[in-house]
């Protein structure tokens, strides 16, 4: 004795697997965009005792690359060389821990603003300081900030890209 079985639909499961793996591509594309907008929001309105200028923050830009077939990349980042620094920290605070040292004389030299003017109204040009070594600066990471406060939201628009376009291709299946 013998069974046959028929699947029926196997055609229509197909077409809608690939439609809904189309549909993840661009779903997941669009999430990208909004969560790297979203650091950057993040990153420019985080408080650092090292604006100045708001030179590095003005700085600070999203892009989203691939998708459609190649790896999608989300970066936020700026090309203001001093970024790493204040990042990860120099010195004995970065991610070497060492003393910062002359490379080619004997001294490190550098000139510190000094506030104030002299007695005939000129502006002080600053102390100029020779050392042998400097300890470097404490790291502020205020981009590694900026991706932890918003993981969340991130998880939130790739999950729910994926469950939208799930949704839309299997409610009439």
């Amino acid at each position: 004795m013998g069974y046959s079985i028929t699947i029926e639909g196997i055609p229509l499961l197909r077409f809608k697997l690939r439609s809904t793996q189309a549909a993840i591509r661009v779903n997941s594309r669009i999430a990208m965009e909004k969560s790297v907008h979203l650091v950057e929001a993040y990153a420019k309105a985080i408080e650092s005792p090292h604006t100045k200028t708001g030179r590095l923050f003005s700085s600070i830009h999203p892009s989203v690359e691939g998708g459609f077939g190649l790896p999608l990349v989300g970066r936020v980042g700026t090309r203001v060389k001093y970024a790493p620094f204040l990042e990860f920290g120099t010195g004995l605070f970065g991610p070497l821990h060492k003393p910062i040292l002359p490379l080619t004389h004997q001294f490190l030299k550098f000139t510190v603003p000094v506030a104030g003017v002299t007695r005939s109204g000129r502006k002080l040009a600053g102390l100029t300081i020779f050392t042998r070594s400097v300890q470097g600066q404490r790291a502020d990471p205020f981009m590694s900030r900026a991706l932890d406060a918003a993981e969340d939201q991130v998880y939130r628009y790739f999950r729910e890209a994926v469950e939208e376009a799930i949704a839309v291709e299997f409610e009439t299946f």
